[in-house]
This record gives structure tokens, C-alpha cells and sequence, in this order.
């Protein structure tokens, strides 16, 4: 919280800004009221969802300053010593829940928890878990690998802090991930500016190279070595370097989702929470990013970078005539400017400049022979004239042997160029 309010001037910190927000997340924060509201949507939202739950609000017993919960029983993710008794299958399993429900939060619902950390998400066993919503699933006769499944459920609590997205903002956070999963600047573009606003007026040119820049961060990357938190983040450092006002969404969010990354990853490093991020969405172009339909030996068998440049590949077909239209209409609107290759120009005028040279000594050898053509049937006297090379006249004869001679130079300086 502290690093949103550091400046580069003299003063180094916005004192007065800190003060100003930390007055008002107090004030959230002490209300028990509005915690009161957001377990009741919390609640409402993930009741149909097997093996999340949360602690139901009691209204009735509720007010400013007492908020009355069921009472939760569970360990926190970050208790590393209960976490290590369970098995890695397990682990990823809790792990692989808690992805794919916090994805659903920001994506479908668009309420989320906004401070998921290791000690907001709780894992339960369902077995000593009476009245749990799953207890009577936890009778029903299944395999041993599937009653391995069924051992836990994930529990949230602490919802002094929750995010809302609209439904524009969730599509500006979904073309902002696809755009840069897919290298496409142009998009990225486009997005940014939905999301953000440059405190001046807008350099389309410098923007563009802003997102290229962007882009590369992950130029060769799988589509596993993604974490949607850094790459969220990566987003809006760029645009604080760039001095944007970022929409307060986007911050929020970034923020949590790096939280629930480490919550995450304390359970299993294997879950990256991109792919169910992926699984809920559709990025157009009829591409698809899910992978999770296809058993072990076909992941062994996928190459992730070569899965990634095709996809890239058929995007970029696909919206071609998109990028030409939006890079003709930057054009005429003085948007962003031309760089032509210099180099190329050079050449081509020095070309151009060297057959202007031979056309000119063409011309001058022309002249010369032709002169000399006509000295030479100069009349020597009034009788006619002497066609014979004995009785040439000097001038003519030295002026036909000079264009000749001229002339196969010519020829033989242009075979070599």
C-alpha cells in the first residue's frame, strides 16, 4: 500500500494522499455492516459450488460494530506444517479448486475476494466437518482414487476487502491478457486505453511502441511460464513509468490476483491460475487456450512454444486487415508518422542518378561520332566529295576514333555495374 503513495520529487511520500486512503479503508474495514453485505454476496454467488464455501452472515445479530458468522474450522494455507501432511496429489488438487474458483470470481461474478492470502483461504476436511454442504457427498460409494478427491474443500473468510468488475471491465482485463499472450500490440493498444489515461495528450505512436515493449517481455515465452500477476503487473508498471492515471480496477485487481498466486503456490507450484483464467473465456479468432481436456501423455507431448506461435500465428491472420485499417487511419490522422528505410532511398537515387550519367556520355558519344560522320564527307574541293579513309579530313577522322573509343569504355564501365 505504502509504494502507491511514494513520489519521485523532494518529498519522496504523499503524506496527505496516505492519510486520505488509509481513513477510508479504516472506515470500510470497521464497518462490520458492509463486510456483512459482501459475505451475503459471497455466499449467494458460490452456493451452487462444490467445495468452496463461507462463513454464513447472521443479519439479525449484526450491526457497525459485531458481526456474527458462522464459526470456521479448517487450517490456513499458510500452516506449511498441516499443508505438508497432505500428498502432492492432493495439494494440487486444493490448489487447482482454489484457481479455478477465484477465476470465476473476477471473471463470471465479477465480485472477488480482493486479499486472498494464505490466511483469507482455508482448507477443511469434510469428514470432520458436520453440516458441511458436501457431508452427504462424502457417504456416497466412489472409487479410492475418486474418495482421495472428496477428502477436502476450500473455505474463504475475511471479506472486509472485496473488488467489483462490470462487465466492461472484465472484457478490457480479458483483451489486455489475450493481447500480450498473443503479442498483438495493436490490441494491447486499444485496451490500454480503456484502462488507462495519459495526463496529456495522446502520443498513438509512442503508445504503440509502448505496447510493443510491453509484448516483448514475452517474446518466447511458453504458454506455462505465464503468471497473470506479473503479467498484470508488467501492465500497469509500464503505464506508471509512462505517467497514466490507471483505473483503480486494474491496480485492485493485479493486486489480488498476485496474492492468490502466492496462496497458490504454497500448495502447488504446478497450477498457474492463467489457464482457468483461459477456460472462462473466449479471446475470439475461434482460438482455444484450454488445454485441461488433454490427459498426461498428450501435455508430455505438447511443445507449449510451438502450441503458442501457431495460435499467434492464425490471430495474426486473422485480424491483419483489422491492424491495416487501424494503421492507415493512425496515418491520416498525423497519429503516428512513417520511418522510412534511409538506406533504401540512398541506393535508390544513387541508381537513378548513375543511369542519368550514362544517358548523358550516351548522348555526348552520339553527338561525336555524328559530327564526325558529317566532317568527314566534307568536299574537299567543289567537284564532290571523297569518301575514301585516305582523304577523311584530320578533324573528323580524330573526332569518329575518340567516340568509338568512348564507347567501349562506356560499355564496358556499365557490364561491370
Amino acid at each position: 500500500m505504502l509504494d502507491s503513495f511514494v513520489k519521485d520529487d523532494a518529498d519522496g511520500f504523499d503524506i496527505k494522499g496516505f492519510i486520505v486512503e488509509l481513513e477510508k479503508t479504516s472506515k470500510t474495514e470497521l464497518d462490520f455492516t458492509s463486510e456483512a453485505v459482501n459475505l451475503e454476496r459471497f455466499w449467494d454467488n458460490n452456493s451452487g459450488c462444490d467445495y468452496v464455501e463461507s462463513p454464513k452472515c447472521y443479519r439479525e445479530y449484526t450491526n457497525e460494530a459485531i458481526l456474527t458468522e458462522d464459526f470456521v474450522t479448517g487450517h490456513e494455507v499458510g500452516d506449511t506444517e498441516y499443508v505438508s501432511t497432505l500428498d502432492a496429489d492432493e495439494r494440487e488438487r486444493i490448489a487447482a479448486l482454489a484457481a479455478d474458483n477465484y477465476a470465476s470470481q473476477f471473471l463470471v461474478d465479477g465480485f472477488y475476494h480482493v486479499d486472498p492470502h494464505s490466511g483469507n483461504v482455508l482448507v477443511k476436511e469434510l469428514a470432520s466437518a458436520a453440516g458441511s454442504k458436501h457431508a452427504s457427498e462424502t457417504a456416497v460409494e466412489t472409487p479410492a482414487d475418486e474418495q482421495q478427491l472428496l477428502a477436502h474443500s476450500i473455505e474463504w473468510i475475511d471479506f472486509g476487502m472485496t473488488g467489483l468488475l462490470d462487465a466492461q471491465q472484465r472484457q478490457i482485463l480479458v483483451d489486455l491478457v489475450s493481447s500480450v499472450v498473443m503479442q498483438d500490440a495493436y490490441s494491447l493498444k486499444r485496451a490500454v486505453l480503456k484502462a488507462a489515461h495519459p495526463k496529456g495528450e495522446i502520443d498513438h505512436g509512442a503508445m504503440l511502441e509502448m505496447c510493443e515493449n510491453m509484448c516483448g517481455l514475452y517474446t518466447g515465452a511458453d504458454l506455462g511460464d505465464f503468471d497473470l500477476g506479473d503479467l498484470l503487473g508488467s501492465i500497469v508498471g509500464g503505464l506508471q513509468e509512462e505517467s497514466y492515471e490507471i483505473e483503480p480496477f486494474l491496480t485492485n485487481l493485479a493486486r489480488g490476483i498476485v496474492a492468490m498466486e502466492g496462496t497458490i503456490k504454497a500448495l502447488s507450484p504446478n497450477i498457474n491460475i492463467l489457464n482457468y483464467f483461459i477456460d472462462k473465456v473466449d479471446v475470439g479468432g475461434g482460438i482455444d487456450f484450454d488445454f485441461s481436456s488433454l490427459d498426461s501423455d498428450d501435455l508430455a507431448q505438447l511443445n507449449g512454444p510451438i502450441a503458442l506461435e501457431l495460435l499467434k500465428f492464425f490471430d495474426s491472420v486473422s485480424r491483419s486487415t483489422e491492424k491495416t485499417v487501424e494503421t492507415l487511419y493512425m496515418l491520416e490522422k498525423s497519429q503516428i508518422t512513417a520511418h522510412t528505410d534511409l538506406g533504401l532511398e540512398h541506393r535508390t537515387l544513387k541508381s537513378i542518378t548513375q543511369l542519368l550519367e550514362y544517358a548523358i556520355c550516351v548522348v555526348l558519344i552520339a553527338a561525336i561520332i555524328v559530327g564526325s560522320c558529317l566532317l568527314c564527307t566534307v568536299p574537299l574541293d567543289a567537284a564532290g566529295t571523297t569518301p575514301f579513309l585516305i582523304a577523311f579530313p584530320i578533324l573528323g577522322s580524330i573526332g569518329f576514333v575518340v567516340g568509338v573509343f568512348f564507347a567501349y569504355r562506356l560499355r564496358g564501365d556499365m557490364n561491370k555495374k
